[in-house]
C-alpha cells in the first residue's frame, strides 16, 4: 500500500468522522509524512508502533514519560491547547497508541519527575510524582 492509498483512506473516512476532521487539519506535508509513518507501521505488521517518530513529527517539543507503576504515559506539550494541536493529538492517540493505553497529558507546562534527574529542572515546573503501591 502506498501513502497516497493510506491517505485517501482517511479521507475515505475508514477510521472516524472525528479521524476526518483532524487529519483535515494537518498542513499537506504533516499529512504525507503521518501517511508514510502509517505506511511504515502496517508493513511491520504491529511489530512496531511509530509513536515517539509520530509525536517527533507533529508535537516535535513533547516529552514522553512512562510511569511504570501507574502503566501510564505522562506527556509534556509545550504548545497552546489549540484547534491544531488538538487534531494532532487526535491523530497521534488514534494511530500510534494502543487503544487501551492510559495518558495524561500537560499542555504549556514542562513536567518535573521526582526521581528522574533528567526532567528536573528549576523554573516554572510542575511536580509529579508517581504513585506508589499502597497510593493506588
Amino acid at each position: 500500500m502506498t501513502d497516497a492509498a493510506i491517505r485517501n483512506q482517511i479521507f475515505a473516512g475508514i477510521f472516524s468522522a472525528e479521524i476526518v476532521a483532524s487529519y483535515k487539519k494537518l498542513s499537506a506535508d504533516e499529512q504525507f509524512k503521518l501517511a508514510n509513518l502509517l505506511r511504515r507501521q502496517l508493513q511491520a505488521g504491529g511489530r512496531k508502533i511509530f509513536f515517539t517518530e509520530a509525536i517527533d513529527l507533529l508535537l516535535p517539543w513533547t516529552k514522553c514519560y512512562f510511569m511504570t507503576r501507574e502503566k501510564k504515559f505522562v506527556l509534556c506539550l509545550p504548545y497552546d491547547k489549540n484547534e491544531l494541536n488538538l487534531a494532532r493529538w487526535t491523530c497521534l492517540r488514534h494511530f500510534f497508541f494502543e487503544v487501551t493505553a492510559k495518558v495524561e497529558l500537560f499542555w504549556q507546562r514542562h513536567i518535573s519527575i521526582i526521581g528522574f534527574a533528567p526532567s528536573m529542572r528549576i523554573g516554572n515546573i510542575l511536580l509529579y510524582k508517581e504513585a506508589t503501591p499502597n497510593e493506588q
